[in-house]
C-alpha cells in the first residue's frame, strides 16, 4: 500500500498529523529572525575570502562607523566638550575598539589653543582633511574602529551608537555611515517589509478565494494545506540554523501560492463531483486519486527548479533552493493528506452549475479560439519574445545598495548627499610587503608608498588614502613645528627612525593599525557604491598597483565591500545558470511525468516566452538585474510550469492527443481552466502585494514575478492551446502511452 492508499484509507489519521506537526512548529517559527550579515553572503572557500581574513587577523578589523556632524561657523570650547562627551560615550559601546575626532587630537596634542585656530590648522593638514574634518570645514567625523568577532555583533554596535548619538546635541543632524550601518539597516529594513506584506498577502488571497468559491471552505482548506507546509518549513529552516535574509524572505509567499495551488485544484474538482450529486467524502477521494498524478508532477518540477538553486556558491541563495524544494514537496503533502478527511467534511453543498462542461464561458472561448487561429497566435508570440530578446540585449548587471531603499531613507540621504562632502563611506585595503619587511621601513620604501598613494588618490572615486607615509609626514610636522600646509614625510632613514619611535610613543594604536609584521597598509577610504562602479575602481586602483608597485612587494586588494560586490555579480551569474540549469531539468522531468516526450517540447515555449517578455521588458525599460530581480526567471519558472502540467495532463485525459483537439479544448479548460486562472490570479495578486514594501528588492521581485505569472496564464490559455492544435496536425495524433483517466 502506497502513502496515497494509506492516506486514503486512514484521512482522519493523516490529517490529525499534518496539524499536530504544524501547530508543534509554530513556537519554532516565532524565533525566525533575519540575518543579511557580510558572513553568510561570501563564498568562504574562495582566495578571496582568504585574504581577508589573513588581513583581519594582523590588523583587525577594517570596518568602521562614521559619526557625521555639523560643525559651527565659530568652534569654542563648549562645543569641544561636547564632542568629547560623545566620544567618551562611544568609547564604552561594546564592540568599539577606538574613537578618532578633532576632540581627541584637541586634548592630547593642542590642549588650551585657540579652537578656531585648530579647527583651520586641522583643515590643512593632509592626515585629518577628507578623514576627520572636510576640506570647506563645515563638517567633522568620529571614526569608529570596531571589533566584530561574530555576525550579529554589527546591528549591537549599531544600535549602541545610535543610542549613544540620540543623547548628545551636536548643534544640528547627525549622520552614521559604514558597512556595518548599512548591514544593520538591510535587516531592519527587510524585517519591517516582511511584516507589513505577508498580511496583505493573506488579505487579498481570501478575498479572491471568497470571490471565487462564495464559501467559508473555499477560503479555509487552501489556507490550512498552505499554512501547514510554509510553518514546517520555516521552522525546518530554524533548526538546522538559517534564517530569513534578503533573498530567502521571499520564500513565505512563494510557498504560500505553491500551496495554494495544490489546493485550489483539489477544491474544484471535489466541488464538480459534489455538484453532479457525488457523496462529499466520495468526491474528496476521487478528487485526490484523479489529480494526485498531475499535483505530484508539477510539485516535482517546481522543486526541481528550485532545487538547481542550491548550486550557488552564495549560502543565502543555496537556502532559497533548498527549503523552496523542501517547501514545495511538503504543500503537495500537507494538502494531499488533509483534503479526503476535511473536505470530505466541509464540501457539502455547492451549485449544481458546477458540476457541468460548459460550452462557453471566457477561458473556453479563448481556448476554442486559439485552436481556430493557431498560426496567428504563435505568430504574435514569436513576435513579442522577438522583442523580448532584443530588449534581453540591454540588459546589464548591476546592484547598488542604496537603491534598496526609499529616496528618503536617512541612510540615503547620508550617503548621497552628506558623507561624499567629508571621505569615503568604505575602504578597499591594499596591503604592500616590501621584500626587507624592515620596521621602520626605510626612507626609499617610503617614498615608493608615497607614489603608491599619489597614484590611488588619483583615481577617480577614491576620497581619500591613509597610510604610515601620512602619519609619520604628521609627526615629522608637529616635532618640527612647520606650518601644516608644509608637511613632508621624513626624507632620511635617520628621520624615519625618529619619526617612526616618536609615533610610537604618541600614536602607537595608529603606527600599529597601518604596518604590523612587515606588512604596510594602505586604506583606501572609497564613495562609488553601484557594482559597475567599484568594479571599475577596483580596476583602475589594480592598474596603479600594477604600474608602481613591483611584484616583489606582493600587492593584494581586499576589503569587506568589496568581498560583497564580488559576491553580488557572482550572484547574477549563478541566478542565470540556476535558470539554464531548472529549464533543461524541467523540461525532461515534465515529459517523464505527463508521459510524452512531444508534451514536453510542447511545455518549452508557453513557459520559456514569459520569462522573455519580462527580461526584455527589463532591458528595455533599464531595469538592472541584480540580487532581488534575477531570482525571478528560475522562481517564476518553477512556479508557471504548475499550471501547464494540468492543462497537458487534462489533454491527453480528454484524448486530445488523439485527433479531436476543438472538443478536447473545451473539455480541458471547462475542466481546469478555472483553477488555473484562479491559481495564477491568487499569485500574481499575492506577488504583487509585495509592491508595498518599502524594500525595493521585494517590490520588484513583486512586481516583475506578478507580471511574469500573468503572461504565463495567458501563454497557457492561448499558446499552449495553439501549440497542442499545430502539433495535432503534424503528427496525426501523439501515440505515447495514455494517462489512464479516473
Amino acid at each position: 500500500m502506497g502513502p496515497l492508499e494509506g492516506i486514503l484509507r486512514r484521512p482522519g489519521l493523516a490529517a490529525g498529523v499534518v496539524l499536530a506537526l504544524a501547530v508543534a512548529a509554530l513556537p519554532v517559527v516565532a524565533g525566525l529572525g533575519i540575518d543579511n550579515s557580510v558572513e553568510e553572503w561570501v563564498d568562504r572557500a574562495g582566495p578571496e575570502w582568504a585574504t581577508y581574513r589573513e588581513f583581519v587577523q594582523r590588523f583587525g578589523s577594517e570596518e568602521f562607523i562614521l559619526v557625521v556632524y555639523p560643525l559651527p561657523e565659530a568652534v569654542d570650547h563648549e562645543f569641544l566638550m561636547r564632542l568629547t562627551d560623545l566620544r567618551l560615550t562611544l568609547q564604552e559601546v561594546p564592540g568599539v575598539r577606538t574613537v578618532h575626532d578633532l576632540s581627541g587630537i584637541y586634548a592630547r596634542f593642542f590642549p588650551g589653543a585657540d579652537p578656531q585656530a585648530f579647527l583651520r590648522d586641522a583643515v590643512a593638514t593632509p592626515f585629518y582633511r577628507r578623514f576627520l574634518v572636510s576640506p570647506d570645514g563645515r563638517l567633522g567625523a568620529q571614526w569608529l574602529e570596531l571589533d566584530i568577532d561574530r555576525p550579529e555583533r554589527r546591528r549591537e554596535i549599531v544600535a549602541g551608537v545610535e543610542a549613544a548619538v540620540a543623547r548628545h546635541d551636536l548643534g544640528g543632524p547627525v549622520h552614521l555611515a559604514g558597512s556595518p550601518v548599512v548591514n544593520a539597516a538591510l535587516d531592519v529594513t527587510s524585517t519591517r517589509a516582511a511584516g507589513r506584506f505577508f498580511p496583505w498577502v493573506f488579505v487579498v488571497s481570501a478575498t479572491l478565494l471568497a470571490l471565487r468559491y462564495r464559501s467559508v471552505h473555499g477560503v479555509i482548506l487552501p489556507f490550512l494545506g498552505a499554512g501547514c507546509a510554509l510553518v514546517m518549513t520555516l521552522a525546518v529552516l530554524r533548526l538546522t540554523g538559517g534564517s530569513l535574509d534578503m533573498v530567502t524572505v521571499a520564500l513565505p509567499p512563494v510557498l504560500w501560492v505553491l500551496g495554494l495551488a495544490t489546493a485550489l485544484h483539489l477544491t474544484s474538482d471535489t466541488r464538480r463531483r459534489v455538484a453532479a450529486g457525488e457523496p462529499s467524502r466520495e468526491a474528496a477521494t476521487a478528487a485526490v486519486r484523479a489529480l494526485a498524478r498531475p499535483c505530484a508532477a508539477s510539485a516535482a518540477t517546481t522543486a526541481l527548479g528550485f532545487l538547481a538553486l542550491a548550486t550557488s556558491s552564495m549560502a543565502p541563495v543555496r537556502e532559497m533552493g533548498l527549503f523552496a524544494a523542501l517547501g514545495v514537496v511538503l504543500c503537495l503533502g500537507a494538502n494531499l493528506a488533509l483534503f479526503p478527511a476535511l473536505g470530505g467534511r466541509w464540501i457539502r453543498r455547492v451549485p449544481a452549475a458546477e458540476a457541468t462542461l460548459p460550452t462557453g464561458g471566457s477561458l473556453v472561448r479563448l481556448a476554442t479560439l486559439a485552436g481556430r487561429r493557431p498560426g496567428a497566435i504563435v505568430t504574435v508570440a514569436g513576435l513579442a519574445v522577438a522583442v523580448g530578446v532584443v530588449g534581453m540585449s540591454r540588459l546589464e548587471a548591476e546592484s547598488d545598495v542604496l537603491t534598496f531603499f526609499p529616496d528618503d531613507h536617512p541612510l540615503v540621504r547620508a550617503y548621497r548627499d552628506v558623507v561624499p562632502q567629508l571621505t569615503g563611506p568604505y575602504s578597499l585595503e591594499i596591503l604592500l610587503r616590501p621584500p626587507s619587511g624592515d620596521e621602520p621601513p626605510d626612507a626609499a620604501v617610503l617614498r615608493r608608498v608615497g607614489k603608491v598613494e599619489e597614484g590611488l588618490e588619483a583615481v577617480p572615486g577614491v576620497a581619500k588614502v591613509v597610510s604610515i607615509v601620512d602619519l609619520l609626514a604628521l609627526v615629522e610636522q608637529v616635532a618640527t613645528g612647520s606650518p601644516p600646509a608644509a608637511t613632508r614625510p621624513p626624507e632620511s632613514d635617520e628621520a624615519v627612525a625618529r619619526a617612526w619611535t616618536t609615533a610610537g610613543d604618541l600614536l602607537p594604536e595608529e603606527r600599529s593599525a597601518l604596518v604590523r609584521d612587515g606588512e604596510i597598509r594602505l586604506m583606501t577610504l572609497a564613495t562609488p557604491m553601484g557594482s559597475r562602479s567599484h568594479r571599475r575602481l577596483v580596476r583602475d586602483l589594480r592598474g596603479v598597483l600594477a604600474e608602481r608597485v613591483p611584484d616583489t612587494w606582493r600587492p593584494r586588494l581586499t576589503g569587506i565591500v568589496d568581498l560583497l560586490v564580488s559576491m553580488q555579480t557572482e550572484l547574477v551569474r549563478s541566478q542565470i545558470r540556476s535558470f539554464v540549469l531548472a529549464f533543461l531539468v524541467i523540461v525532461p522531468a515534465t515529459g517523464l511525468l505527463v508521459g510524452s516526450v512531444r508534451a514536453a517540447l510542447l511545455a518549452i515555449p508557453p513557459n520559456l516566452a514569459p520569462i522573455l517578455l519580462t527580461l526584455g521588458a527589463m532591458g528595455w525599460l533599464g531595469i538592472p538585474l541584480d540580487p532581488a530581480t534575477v531570482m525571478i526567471a528560475a522562481l517564476a519558472l518553477g512556479i508557471a510550469v504548475d499550471d501547464t502540467i494540468h492543462v497537458l495532463h487534462a489533454w491527453r485525459r480528454h484524448g486530445g492527443h488523439r485527433g479531436d483537439a476543438q472538443g478536447a479544448l473545451q473539455a480541458v479548460f471547462a475542466r481546469v481552466g478555472r483553477p488555473v486562472a484562479t491559481t495564477s490570479m491568487v499569485a500574481a495578486a499575492g506577488f504583487l502585494m509585495l509592491t508595498l514594501a518599502a524594500f525595493r528588492p521585494l517590490v520588484w521581485f513583486g512586481l516583475l514575478t506578478a507580471a511574469t505569472l500573468a503572461s504565463a496564464l495567458a501563454a497557457d490559455l492561448l499558446l499552449l492551446p495553439a501549440l497542442l492544435v499545430l502539433s495535432g496536425r503534424r503528427s496525426g495524433g501523439d501515440h505515447a502511452v495514455e494517462v489512464a483517466s479516473p
